[in-house]
């Protein structure tokens, strides 16, 4: 995943040099996270400064305060722009989250790391996975 919704938060994702100067329009980088919760464009944890709008990533429901509501901002779902370029309409339930890739491409999420890892990409459960394997 290369983009994601998210409230409260005013990148300049078209800026390829974007936080790159010593101008304060420097702090205004994207937010990111690893789906479960967001980190603001200081790179502080973002549950107060900016949350997901995207629903619950991967029924992650135990973070909570890194989502603003259950369900995505359109019709329940959200809008996610890929890396390879494509841009999908799923519902957070769809998309596998995690701070850490899976090992196999089978491995359902939450495998490896403590239960924090993505699923794999033919893991069959998700549409959307946040591991590159």
């Amino acid at each position: 995943m290369l983009l994601f919704e998210s409230k409260t938060n005013a990148g300049a994702v078209t800026d390829p040099q974007e936080g790159a100067t010593a101008t304060p329009a420097a702090t205004r980088f994207s937010a990111w996270g690893t789906g479960d919760i967001p980190f603001d464009q200081a790179g502080g944890t973002g549950s107060t400064v900016i949350q997901y709008d995207t629903g619950y990533l991967g029924n992650r429901g135990a973070y909570k305060t890194g989502f603003y509501q259950a369900t995505g901002r359109h019709t329940d779902a959200s809008n996610f722009l890929l890396t390879d370029g494509q841009v999908k309409w799923l519902r957070g339930s769809q998309v596998s989250s995690g701070g850490q890739n899976a090992i196999k491409s089978t491995d359902p999420q939450g495998a490896t790391s403590g239960g924090s890892s993505a699923a794999g990409s033919d893991d069959g459960q998700y549409i959307m996975t946040m591991s590159v394997v």
